[in-house]
């Protein structure tokens, strides 16, 4: 099997298969074999152990979650990028490619077959920057319950998720992280080592999901929509931002912010994870 982190390996792949690289895709491909394996060995686990990777490209990382894994599944939007992995990893018995959008897809219908089998389920990444949030929370909500989440997101990304309340860093993305799991920083991953290369360093970091959610709500769908809708106009108070995402009148939404104990004049951002929760359990359903 070919080095798919090679740049003359990809460059050739990229002629023979009239391939572009798509800007609304946020394609990057890695060229670094060290940073590919190491970001694989941040997954850990055993073979048995079932795992979905979310934009494969052109394989960086799949050539070793392959040799690692008895059981992968690379998901990609691609079909150029399909092609491509079909050639490369035709021989691949435990590898099943599939075509979809990560943010449309039904994540526990696609592993059904390792969920029905009792296996472990993992996620690895290396995220398009416009989706990071959005996939990690799609991942971290799933009725899948993964064991383990290895992303690489963009280095500024990564400080927003040990922020802390009232910092320019702390956001909707900030609460919902902490609610779901715990996150480790692994190591960064500088700009030249894809092909092109991005503007920005890059992060890796690891999502443990919690198996019991850090703090209690009656309405999981409720408290993720009262977290973003406090940070929907950060310049606003917590009493217009409710107001409006919750299209309640603001004397509806004053009382019932008060009732939660607190100033409806403050803004959202300066509240906690627990005060969130509590605030949630104020609005209405």
């Amino acid at each position: 099997m070919e080095n798919m982190t090679s740049p003359s390996v990809i460059n050739e792949y990229i002629r023979r298969s009239d391939f572009f690289f798509k800007k609304n895709l946020g394609q990057n491909f890695l060229r670094d074999e060290n940073v590919a394996r190491s970001i694989v060995d941040e997954l850990g686990g055993d073979r048995e152990d079932a795992v979905l990777e979310i934009g494969p490209g052109f394989g960086a990382l799949t050539q070793f979650l392959i040799q690692r894994y008895d059981d992968v599944t690379a998901l990609e939007i691609d079909p150029f990028a399909i092609g491509v992995l079909t050639d490369v990893f035709s021989e691949a018995g435990g590898l099943k490619i599939v075509k979809g959008d990560v943010l449309k897809q039904d994540l526990a219908g696609l592993l059904s077959d390792g969920l029905r089998e009792g296996k472990k389920l993992r996620a690895i990444s290396n995220l398009p920057y416009y989706i990071t949030s959005q996939v990690i929370i799609k991942l971290l909500s799933s009725e899948a319950h993964f064991e383990n989440i290895v992303v690489m997101v963009q280095k500024e990304v990564s400080a927003r998720l040990s922020a802390l309340p009232g910092t320019k860093d702390y956001s909707a993305f900030t609460v919902l992280l902490n609610y779901y799991a715990d996150v480790y920083r692994c190591f960064d991953v500088s700009h030249t080592c894809f092909i092109p290369e991005p503007r920005v360093d890059s992060t890796v970091m690891r999502i443990v999901p919690l198996r019991q959610r850090r703090v209690a709500v009656s309405d999981e769908d409720r408290f993720v929509r009262t977290v973003k809708a406090a940070f929907s106009m950060r310049r606003k108070t917590l009493l217009n931002c409710i107001s409006m995402n919750f299209s309640i009148s603001k004397d509806e939404a004053k009382e019932r912010i008060r009732s939660a104990g607190f100033d409806p004049g403050i803004r959202g951002e300066i509240l906690d994870l627990p005060q969130f929760a509590a605030l949630s359990e104020a609005m209405p359903l």
